[in-house]
């Protein structure tokens, strides 16, 4: 069966592509000294990269398995990325080249989930949408069964589980001395970083929700919307050479040395009383 070719699929061919090339200029910059950033952020595009094929195959009617499973898979896709953007930001943040052990918890706790998912899984065998209204459809028969409902929770209580966390970190890192100490286009990369992850939940978020209201436009501004969102921020690395090169230090240099802000009230108290004591502003010069 011939498909024809529409600007969403283009979208989704030109964000694998170039997402792909990330994940390879990424691995190309590994070393022993920014291992942990970079192989987080890696596995971040790899499984972005993984949402954006499985989207294909839906798109294609690439049957290597049945919808049911492709949405299950999608789900845990979802959860690791989830993690991986959280654990990418966090050492943007820090750039300490040190595995956390409360690392191990986050992904203990997707192992947790993905066996929840399988356990409480139930085939779907009946698609009679096409294109991709076969994702959004498959969403909805799996919600229909209560068995899957497991699935939907998953997928929306996870990524705002960790929208809170990052967006914890992020506050953090605004109020700290940290924050000047980095240069202003890694800054702006962290934030984007951040708010890119938002939309793309937003996109799934419409889809899914939207599916009732018009199969056929719904379905493509959510795939459409996905697709340019991921495509952003691929092209913001391809196009900013030194802002790889940043990223991949192992740390910051800066000619300033912010001072701690906690320490500002001592300091201005002290300066108050030896003026107060030594009354320095009277003496002539």
């Amino acid at each position: 069966m011939n498909i024809p070719i529409t600007f969403p699929d283009i979208f989704l061919f030109a964000t694998s592509i170039l997402l792909v090339v990330n994940i390879i200029l990424l691995v190309i910059k590994i070393n022993y000294k920014n291992y942990v950033l970079v192989s987080s952020l890696s596995m971040y595009f790899v499984f972005i990269t993984a949402t954006v094929i499985l989207l294909l195959f839906t798109r294609y009617h690439i049957n290597i398995m049945n919808s049911g499973i492709i949405i299950t898979l999608m789900t845990i896709v979802y959860c690791l990325y989830n993690v991986f953007h959280y654990f990418s930001l966090q050492q943007l943040i820090v750039k300490k080249n040190r595995f956390n052990l409360n690392y191990l918890l986050h992904l203990a706790a997707i192992s947790i989930l993905a066996g929840l998912i399988l356990y409480f899984f139930e085939p779907i065998y009946l698609i009679t949408g096409k294109g991709y209204d076969y994702v959004f459809e498959s969403q909805h028969l799996m919600e229909v069964q209560n068995k899957n409902s497991i699935i939907l929770l998953i997928r929306i209580l996870h990524p705002l589980f960790y929208f809170i966390l990052g967006g914890y970190l992020l506050f953090s890192f605004y109020n700290s001395p940290l924050y000047l100490s980095i240069q202003k286009s890694t800054r702006y990369f962290i934030f984007f970083f951040y708010f890119q992850k938002i939309l793309l939940f937003i996109w799934l978020l419409i889809g899914f929700l939207g599916f009732n209201i018009d199969h056929e436009l719904i379905s493509k501004l959510s795939i459409t919307g996905f697709s340019i969102s991921a495509l952003f921020i691929s092209s913001y690395i391809l196009l900013s050479p030194n802002l790889l090169l940043q990223i991949t230090k192992t740390n910051y240099t800066s000619k300033k040395t912010p001072l701690a802000a906690s320490k500002l009230p001592d300091l201005v108290s002290q300066l108050q009383r030896i003026m107060d004591q030594n009354k320095f502003y009277l003496d002539q010069l």
